[in-house]
């Protein structure tokens, strides 16, 4: 039997234990959340990255290893994802992993976007994968997530102020103009070449 199978097998048995555990008990013992209850998200987008906010419920944690964004939105490219360090954790099942409890936010850069276009080219299908344990002895099946997020808007570059621009055409084109005191002297006014004769064979 593979790891994978094992693990799969493994994570099946424990949902089932921890099901007949949780059934014909009383009121007061812990409910086993679906994993949209015990693993929400938010997506908001900031400087040119889409922005998403895990909240994760007590007595649950988020493997980082088991974390990935990508989406099929026509135009649009994402970066690699800037993940928060997490806590080094020992899994039963799959070793030495990195974990996440309570909060944690990801960031993913937009690479590329489509240009121009109507309103509906500014919002992208961010896909999300997860996978996430409850420390009862429950652990979770991959999840699979589609979020309809709107694209941040693009890094604009500061515009060259009017006295600059100013400045440089007269700088580009003023040869053979009149000047003015602040004004950069023409290229033939500001290097003028000065000739000596030194002897009959020597400039």
């Amino acid at each position: 039997m593979t790891r994978s199978l094992r693990c799969t097998v493994a994570a099946a048995a424990g949902l089932l234990l921890a099901m007949t555990a949780t059934t014909g008990q009383g009121a007061g013992q812990r409910e086993i959340l679906k994993p949209e209850q015990a693993f929400r998200y938010a997506v908001s987008s900031a400087s040119d990255a889409l922005i998403v906010d895990w909240t994760i419920e007590p007595g649950h944690y988020l493997y980082k290893e088991r974390m990935s964004f990508t989406t099929e939105t026509p135009g649009v490219v994402l970066g690699e994802a800037v993940l928060p360090p997490g806590r080094k954790y020992t899994d039963e099942f799959f070793g030495e992993m990195t974990i996440y409890r309570g909060e944690a936010r990801i960031r993913i850069p937009v690479i590329e976007r489509p240009a121009g276009g109507p309103t509906d080219d500014k919002i992208v299908d961010l896909i999300i994968r997860s996978q996430g344990c409850a420390d009862i002895g429950l652990c979770y099946p991959p999840q699979t997530w589609t979020a309809a997020a709107e694209l941040p808007a693009p890094a604009s570059t500061p515009p060259i102020s009017t006295d600059s621009s100013a400045k440089l055409s007269r700088l580009l084109g003023g040869i053979g103009r009149q000047t003015g005191p602040d004004d950069p002297l023409p290229p033939d006014q500001a290097f003028r070449a000065l000739v000596t004769v030194t002897d009959p064979f020597t400039l």
